[in-house]
């Protein structure tokens, strides 16, 4: 009976034990599983970083692909070709230039994410030093009931093994308090650096892909300006024809290296606090007057829709000058006229009726 009695009580103590483990760590089947966690995160961050890579490939190749495209150009004897390659080259390294610094400033961010990794690292050595502790803590209760409960003069063990088995389960459980202490401690700083470095990290990685994407959006326009100088010819002699669109290329690619590093493609975050950046003109702008001065027309061949659309050029063709001549606007009809018009309604012409009895007479 004793034997029966002394296996119950061992095996209900090993149940109390797991069941202290359980509740505080949490058991293997529960839903917090740090190291899958780790894992995943770590699979996740190398993702990252083969992405990474690969964006830097492919800048690498775009500039690979343009510099062939420009000694085609140059040895195809095509003015107009050769000036347009070259400087779409141009934009395309200032576009890939931005592209690589987008990637590094990507990286960069991801890499926040690594001290989540090293912090999870440190709060399951923790965890696993509490398990060791707690363990070790049970044996030396057992072997001290064992010790105490000595079946006959010869198997009970010295006073002196015992005192030390006792200290050794005083240090123990001391040094188990500090470290569950601290394990506690740990985890909660973890879940804090969690949300920093992920709010951290993911800000960075989408403010450097918001740049990217004002900065390609004013270089794809850039292209597609110089893109159209190609003169579209169909019925014209290709051997008299010269290319004069050189000043606007350059002019292009200029103004693109400016917008690109100046402060107006850089990021701009407002605060929810504040209020919205609208742009309001304080006053309409004036009128045009029919005493304004007329604008200069140059003559230029070969230019684009885009060029000719913006404001600050004026560009007629001299075909056009002559067989589509400005004509003043309609005017408008007196039933489309405002009823509050600055100048009141005439009475009826009273002599008009007179007049045209007296011409039919």
């Amino acid at each position: 009976m004793d034997r029966h009695q002394g296996d119950r009580s061992k095996s209900k103590r090993r149940a109390n034990g797991t069941g202290k483990l359980s509740k505080l760590f949490g058991s293997r089947g529960s839903r917090e599983k740090p190291s899958e966690s780790v894992e995943s995160l770590e699979s996740a961050l190398a993702h990252f970083y083969i992405a990474s890579k690969h964006e830097r490939k492919a800048a690498e190749e775009y500039r690979r692909a343009y510099n062939e495209l420009g000694r085609w150009a140059e040895a195809s004897g095509n003015a107009a070709i050769d000036d347009v390659v070259g400087r779409l080259r141009e934009a395309v390294q200032l576009l890939n230039d931005r592209k690589l610094v987008s990637v590094d400033n990507h990286s960069s961010s991801v890499d926040h994410m690594k001290y989540i990794i090293d912090m999870d690292q440190k709060v399951s050595d923790l965890k696993e030093r509490c398990a060791e502790l707690k363990r070790k803590e049970i044996l030396l209760k057992e072997q001290i009931e064992k010790g105490e409960r000595g079946r006959g003069f010869l198997k009970k063990p010295k006073g002196g093994d015992l005192l030390v088995w006792r200290r050794q389960l005083a240090d123990v459980q001391n040094e188990y308090a500090l470290c569950v202490a601290e394990y506690k401690r740990e985890k909660r700083e973890l879940h804090v650096c969690t949300m920093l470095k992920v709010r951290h990290a993911f800000k960075g990685m989408y403010d450097a892909n918001h740049d990217l994407a004002v900065q390609s959006q004013v270089a794809f326009e850039c292209l597609r300006e110089i893109v159209e100088q190609v003169p579209a010819v169909s019925t014209q002699d290709v051997s008299r024809m010269n290319y004069q669109s050189k000043p606007i290329t350059k002019e292009l690619v200029d103004q693109l290296k400016a917008n690109l590093s100046s402060s107006q493609t850089q990021r701009t975050v407002r605060r929810r606090s504040e209020p919205p950046r609208r742009q309001t003109p304080a006053s309409p702008p004036p009128p045009y007057t029919p005493t304004a001065p007329p604008e200069p027309q140059v003559q230029r061949n070969h230019v684009s829709d885009s060029y000719l659309l913006r404001g600050d050029r004026a560009v007629v063709f001299a075909h056009e000058v002559d067989s589509t001549p400005i004509r003043p606007p309609p005017r408008a009809e007196a039933s489309h006229v405002r009823s509050s018009r600055l100048y009141p309604d005439l009475p009826p012409n009273p002599y008009a009726v007179q007049r045209t009895s007296n011409a039919v007479a």
